[in-house]
């Protein structure tokens, strides 16, 4: 309950000494070992089902590097008892759980309030709350002492959910967002791991305009967390998604957990391990390519959860130093490791500028992998507004006019780092004269990791 002094809650999750939510992270370590994430936020899942626990701990392992660099934590999940709307901003100071009272971040908490469509709630509508009370033992643990910013939300659009988070949140280090959320709930098993998979991929595109009610539970917050994730440049990954059927057997009516990490696009980094298992898979699709003329089958299921997150990608081949060929998506449709494969297969086949690549030139290949953000659109009326807007190093850049594009990865500034030829090499690249703006010209950002 969010009241000075309290009862403490979360106690399904956690005993006085947190030997339930111990063993719960140390279940979840071994899956978590490459991953010590520095994510601005998480989205978990809180319901008592079997397994909720357990998957949301795949999340708060891969935290553990944070413990004393966050010192707030924002933590926004739907109302079960009570219809809202809008947010729910509760009127305590603190809040008591089986490990101690938590701080609330009380100044941020009544900035909030004056935002329109937010509310004070008492302590009936906030006692128990699953969404909150789930999480609290998980931040304890694995942060330590945080101030918190505890929200529920309602019928809260996306738009709402997003400028609290801009004014809770901020675009700084020391503050980590929780969006707590089951998936989906009451479907027989493989109903629920369908329709878990495909809102997994819209999660891990951004795609929270596409989120409904059957999906998850906190399809609001999620919603809302995505559409800042836009603003901010963050790549998500799904690191667990079960059902309550892994857990109890019971595949009739089930409940879908899912586990993501929001990172900075720009400095995301897949694990060394990870790495070298999509090298492997690089190099495997050129050796079938020159050999039998068709990339390996790749069966997703079988490869590391990261690995198989919705992604676009490019693969960049050079032979002694020089461009052999480079062909990638900018539209996430495929996994991770799917879309590597093919691009590898089109990089050494299908690029125009280049013959197919042969079984003499195979050993001098060496290959890049290029993950791309989400792209975000740059409204811009002008070249110069345009110029003004791009960061050089960091923004890969996307042109479109009518039916011509073009499209540069962030390396293309290692050659070209003058903005003005590195915008008219852009433009020469999708069929356009170097002088051409029209107000049809649009254009897209986005960053990438390249290994």
């Amino acid at each position: 309950m969010i009241t000075p002094n309290g009862p403490a809650i979360g106690s399904h999750l956690a005993t006085g000494d947190g030997r339930g939510v111990d063993a719960h992270l140390a279940a979840a370590a071994g899956a978590a070992d490459a991953w010590h994430l520095p994510a601005q936020a998480i989205i978990v899942p809180h319901g008592d089902a079997p397994g909720a626990a357990a998957v949301a701990a795949t999340a708060y392992a891969a935290l553990r590097g944070l413990a004393g660099r966050v010192g707030r934590v924002v933590l926004i999940g739907p109302a079960h008892h009570r219809r809202l709307t809008g947010l729910g901003v509760p009127a305590g100071r603190t809040l008591a759980t089986p490990l101690g009272a938590m701080p609330l971040d009380r100044a941020t908490l009544d900035a909030l309030l004056a935002l329109p469509g937010t509310a004070a709630l008492d302590d009936e509508a906030c006692a128990g709350e699953p969404a909150i009370a789930a999480q609290l033992p998980f931040l304890q643990r694995v942060l330590g002492p945080v101030a918190l910013v505890p929200l529920l939300a309602g019928e809260a659009g996306p738009d709402l959910v997003a400028e609290a988070l801009a004014l809770a949140a901020g675009d700084g280090p020391g503050t980590l967002v929780v969006i707590s959320s089951d998936l989906s709930h009451g479907l027989d098993d493989g109903s629920a791991r369908r329709l878990d998979t495909l809102t997994s991929g819209l999660i891990e595109t951004l795609r929270g305009d596409a989120l409904e009610s059957a999906m998850a539970r906190g399809y609001r917050a999620i919603g809302g967390m995505l559409a800042r994730g836009r603003t901010l440049d963050l790549r998500t990954t799904a690191l667990d998604l079960r059902t309550s059927a892994d857990f109890d057997g019971r595949r009739e009516r089930v409940v879908g957990f899912g586990a993501f990490a929001l990172e900075d696009a720009a400095s995301a980094c897949l694990p060394e391990p990870l790495r070298a298992r999509l090298q492997e898979a690089v190099h495997a699709a050129l050796d079938a390519t020159v050999r039998t003329g068709r990339p390996p089958p790749v069966t997703p299921e079988d490869w590391p959860r990261p690995l198989r997150a919705c992604r676009q990608t490019f693969v960049t081949l050079e032979l002694d130093g020089e461009l052999r060929g480079c062909i990638g998506s900018s539209v996430p449709v495929n996994p991770l490791v799917v879309d590597v494969v093919e691009n590898a297969h089109k990089a050494a086949t299908c690029d125009p500028r280049f013959p197919p690549l042969t079984a003499d030139e195979l050993p001098r290949v060496e290959a890049t992998i290029s993950i791309l953000s989400t792209p975000r659109a740059m409204p811009c009326a002008s070249e110069t507004e345009l110029l003004g807007l791009v960061e050089p190093g960091r923004d890969g850049l996307i042109l479109a006019d009518g039916p011509r594009h073009g499209l540069f990865l962030p390396k293309v500034w290692d050659l070209v780092p003058d903005p003005r030829l590195f915008l008219a090499h852009l433009k020469v690249k999708a069929g356009l004269p170097v002088q051409h703006w029209s107000d049809r010209t649009t254009v897209w950002r986005f960053s990438a990791e390249t290994f």
